[in-house]
């Protein structure tokens, strides 16, 4: 069982141990930190976008790119390595020093506190670089992004690999170093116009409009434009019009294949059907190009069955390629005119007040757009006392702008309440790219920090009672890991339940957890035969007959659901646990219909989401 919970600090307070420089990282101080946490082993299995971090990181650190950023080493009372873990072992595979911010002695609780950077997406950086450049930042849509995020799995064969990893980072260094890929998004959405204008002559033609995903197609158009850009401006313009293409035409093919495919396998979205396999659309336009080129008639294009075959584009010669190595511009459209006020690196403990941090957005010119929920989260963990000093910095550069930290500093304005930061100035623009790339941590990083047994299967079941508890089992308006924490805090003897979380292979491990949680605190001995019944496939104690029929809804229910991830399955079965616990309790005939009928009710009222919210039902006393 975890240790107790910790005591929580003042959320004004900066721990008396806490100290704070900028230091030359060597790989010897990387491997002593490491081993003193205990994680100078790397386990084979290890996160793959972490790797990926520390190899572009070593790639940087080879080649003399490298540029201080201002991100931070933290590391706990307890030596664990709060941020920065990326960092040091990135030192010793390159076997390079570097400056960073080292920060030591932060107390194990304030890894609680939510702000480590919200992830950014390529939308966000994309703001970001046309704000820099004075570029036109309303090009700056999902369009453009859904784009660039398929170019960026495009391989230097040109093959479109469906299953490669890309962050929003990769995906920004494809953008900057590839010039052309917004104007091929807007002449895919310029087609239609064009074709309309060319057909007004002729009433009786009409244009079709777009069969198939738009994004899909511009990055095909950017890719086939490599080969030939006459000869691709041609294919999209006639596969857009309802011009009538002679017969064995490989675009009247693709034309049938996509419009054929549209019934029965599309999602709506904004008065658009798209197709919902990207994949095999990708495919069937490479495969038409391919025959268009060559000349070659077709007639149908069948459906993609296999998924190690990756399309490739026809015409693809070495040289052509997707860039992925940016020369990042100078960033002179909003420094031009300023002076260097910091022009070496340099770190300090500051208390921001809402003033100060008023002054603060004022320079605030370039980064990615606000999002009022997080503002009023952070602005909430700040008033209840939850937001704690745990080593995170504001970074400002040289010239006195802010480069990140804008909801931090909006939620201070809100809600009034200063709180302590480390802030670090003297840094160059280029550096944006690296700042928030990995994912918020959650309730189970949390708990995993504080040495709680199985979190990965904890975290989820102690969000499934909170839901509970709350009346909100649809899984909606989750709160603030933070906050959540507090309810772990209070409700610890959840952990009891986790062998069943091992055991149980009817129900997924942390519906199991929660369920044995809440019924055992009505009748133990009747859920531990419930939940015995479960992990044994064998229905036992007085109440068999009602497990039994428990068993058969809740294989049915798998059946009709292609992952335990499912949110729906996951809300029916746990339904159908309570409800034949209940029809026990009542002594109800147990039968299939009787408990597939109550447990696929739905009730009306509030709609969260876009969707109706379900009733959870309440198990039974005896």
């Amino acid at each position: 069982m975890a240790s107790s919970p910790l005591s929580l600090p003042s959320s004004n307070a900066v721990p008396a141990s806490a100290h704070f420089q900028i230091v030359n990282m060597t790989p010897e101080m990387a491997q002593a930190i490491l081993e003193a946490a205990g994680l100078l082993e790397r386990q084979s299995k290890a996160n793959q976008k972490a790797n990926e971090a520390v190899r572009d990181m070593v790639k940087e650190l080879t080649e003399g790119r490298y540029k201080f950023s201002g991100l931070p080493v933290t590391i706990s009372t307890s030596h664990k390595i709060l941020a920065g873990r990326d960092m040091l072992y990135a030192c010793i595979d390159s076997q390079q020093c570097f400056p960073v911010v080292l920060v030591e002695g932060i107390d194990d609780i304030c890894y609680r506190t939510t702000e480590t950077g919200n992830p950014r997406r390529l939308q966000d950086h994309l703001t970001s670089y046309m704000r820099l450049t004075e570029g036109d930042e309303s090009v700056v849509g999902r369009l453009l992004t859904t784009t660039v995020n398929g170019l960026a799995k495009v391989n230097e064969n040109g093959a479109y690999i469906y299953h490669a990893r890309t962050d929003s980072t990769d995906s920004t260094r494809v953008f900057l170093a590839n010039p052309g890929i917004a104007d091929a998004v807007g002449y895919i959405q310029s087609i239609p116009v064009i074709t309309r204008e060319r057909l007004d002559e002729q009433p009786d033609k009409r244009v079709y409009g777009l069969p198939g995903t738009p994004s899909v197609h511009a990055m095909a158009y950017y890719l086939f434009s490599k080969v030939s850009p006459e000869k691709a401006n041609y294919f999209f313009q006639e596969l857009y019009s309802e011009t009538p293409q002679p017969a064995g035409s490989p675009i009247g093919a693709l034309r049938r294949r996509l419009i054929s495919d549209i019934e029965g396998n599309v999602r709506q979205r904004e008065n658009q059907k798209v197709l919902s396999n990207t994949r095999d659309e990708i495919s069937w336009i490479f495969i038409a190009w391919a025959a268009f080129l060559a000349g070659k008639k077709m007639e149908i294009i069948k459906s993609v069955t296999s998924r190690r075959n990756h399309p490739k584009v026809a015409g693809w010669v070495e040289g052509y390629k997707i860039e992925r190595t940016p020369e990042l511009p100078q960033f002179e459209a909003v420094t031009r005119e300023l002076p260097v006020i910091y022009p070496f690196p340099q770190i300090r403990l500051e208390y921001i007040t809402p003033q100060r941090a008023k002054q603060m957005l004022e320079g605030n010119r370039f980064n990615r757009k606000s999002r009022p929920t997080i503002i009023a989260r952070y602005a909430h963990e700040m008033a209840v006392g939850l937001w704690h000093f745990n080593g995170e910095t504001i970074k400002i550069s040289k010239e006195g702008l802010t480069l990140d930290a804008q909801h931090r500093l909006y939620a201070c304005l809100e809600c009034k309440i200063p709180f302590y930061s480390l802030v670090v100035y003297g840094i160059d623009h280029e550096v944006f790219l690296k700042y928030d790339k990995n994912r918020t941590k959650g309730l189970r990083e949390i708990m995993a920090s504080e040495d709680y047994p199985q979190a990965n299967i904890l975290a989820p079941a102690y969000k499934l009672l909170w839901h509970f508890e709350n009346d909100s089992m649809d899984g909606f308006n989750t709160p603030n890991p933070n906050y959540l924490m507090e309810f772990v805090d209070n409700n610890r003897e959840l952990i009891d339940s986790l062998k069943y979380g091992r055991t149980c292979d009817a129900l997924y491990p942390s519906g199991a957890v929660f369920i044995h949680h809440i019924l055992s605190k009505i009748n133990e001995e009747m859920a531990e035969n419930m939940m015995d019944s479960l992990a044994s496939c064998q229905a036992e104690g007085l109440e068999a007959e009602y497990w039994a029929i428990l068993m058969k809804n809740l294989r049915t229910i798998e059946r009709k659901h292609s992952t335990r991830r499912d949110r729906n399955m996951q809300f029916l079965m746990l339904a159908s646990c309570v409800i034949a616990w209940n029809m026990a309790i009542e002594e109800k005939k147990p039968t299939l219909k009787a408990l597939e009928n109550s447990a696929l009710r739905a009730a009306g009222g509030r709609v969260s989401r876009g969707r109706a919210k379900r009733e959870f039902p309440k198990p039974l006393y005896a």
